[in-house]
């Protein structure tokens, strides 16, 4: 890669369109492209199979200061994938939505739990006890209200919630209650 040319137009937020991304699911096959500012306006979860596509270079953030109990993030669920392609030259960004990315020193390392952040829940088989009517171990992710949206685990060990390559995350991981966080990134199953 020839990152000289390609480094002034990834980390610069300048003239991208702004889409607002609301509440709720995804629920079919998205691409989210490096000429927009993506801003998660609460949790967000790809769902129904969907596949989200990120491509290299794209800036997602999430909103801060929301109401206690409920974070901006993004979490894909049993079933779905997500396909987030950043690479050396462009990679991709998850932030909090007060941070300046064309600026490194706006925000520091103890600026953290701004967002929710990235969490990724699967089919594979985890550790735990058997509820009937499942066959294999399920469990709810930590940090988030628990529903079939929230539940991970089963007897997939083949299971692919996709590929996450060349991706920063930063200033995530909130925490919403007594011992109930979500990290910068969450994977279960």
């Amino acid at each position: 890669f020839n990152c000289t040319t390609r480094n002034t137009t990834c980390f610069d937020e300048n003239g991208k369109t702004i889409v607002n991304v609301p509440i709720g699911n995804i629920t079919t096959n998205t691409n989210w492209t490096n000429d927009k500012l993506y801003v998660l306006q609460g949790p967000t979860f790809v769902t129904d199979s969907a596949r989200l596509t990120i491509e290299h270079g794209t800036i997602i953030k999430g909103v801060t200061g929301l109401p206690p109990g409920s974070v901006a993030a993004l979490t894909i669920t049993r079933n779905s994938q997500i396909y987030a392609l950043g690479d050396s030259c462009c990679p991709i960004i998850f932030t909090a939505q007060t941070d300046n990315v064309n600026d490194p020193n706006d925000l520091g390392r103890s600026d953290r739990g701004l967002w929710g952040s990235l969490l990724i829940l699967g089919n594979a088989p985890i550790n735990g006890t058997v509820t009937p009517p499942e066959i294999c171990a399920t469990n709810f992710i930590e940090g988030l209200t628990p529903s079939p949206l929230t539940q991970y685990g089963g007897c997939d060990a083949f299971d692919n919630s996709g590929i996450v390559r060349w991706v920063q995350l930063k200033h995530g991981g909130s925490i919403i209650g007594a011992a109930n966080e979500i990290n910068g990134l969450t994977m279960g199953g």
